[in-house]
């Protein structure tokens, strides 16, 4: 009797490539800014995901989304005047606060922020950007890129893959002041 030949082996998938930075952002006050940054970050081999460029015209907007900011080791939020906002948007800059600040750091990522305006719009935005005591860069919309910023996320993307590798190793000592 003959024997047939084993089916062919299915090529391997190749594995999905993790963002290390999310930047979150308000498109109608910081696009210009959110593509500088990401353009420099790209640069300097950083694989970074920017809604604009990582969603494409059907995706599950939600779910690419969420998986960046689970992925992601350093949230990068362009805080503007209405960024925390309420939108009538699937998802929008309050949830990707409300995660990097609250969910990031148990899950090992950290905040990054940088103030784009004096104070914000929303309560909320004030309260949790207030009252967490993050260490920020200023950025003024419509201003060039500030030379120390892609320094500052490379130090910072840094300081979350040595704690992830020695996660004692940093206890106790005062976070970098920028």
């Amino acid at each position: 009797m003959p024997t047939s030949a084993p089916p062919p082996a299915q090529p391997a998938r190749p594995a999905r490539e993790k963002t290390s930075v999310f930047i979150s952002f308000r498109f109608s006050e910081a696009l210009a800014e959110a593509k500088a940054l990401f353009n420099g970050l790209q640069s300097r081999g950083i694989r970074t995901f920017m809604c604009e460029r990582d969603v494409r015209m059907g995706d599950d907007l939600q779910g690419k989304i969420c998986q960046a900011l689970v992925d992601a080791k350093v949230h990068v939020l362009l805080a503007t005047r209405t960024y925390g906002a309420k939108t009538n948007h699937v998802f929008s800059t309050r949830q990707e606060l409300n995660f990097a600040l609250d969910t990031g750091p148990k899950g090992g990522s950290r905040p990054f922020l940088i103030k784009m305006a004096e104070d914000w719009d929303e309560p909320e935005t004030k309260v949790a950007l207030g009252c967490n005591h993050l260490l920020y860069v200023p950025w003024a919309p419509g201003e060039p890129m500030p030379e120390c910023l892609l320094d500052e996320i490379e130090h910072a993307l840094a300081r979350v893959s040595v704690r992830a590798l020695h996660p004692t190793m940093l206890e106790g000592r005062s976070s970098r002041q920028l």
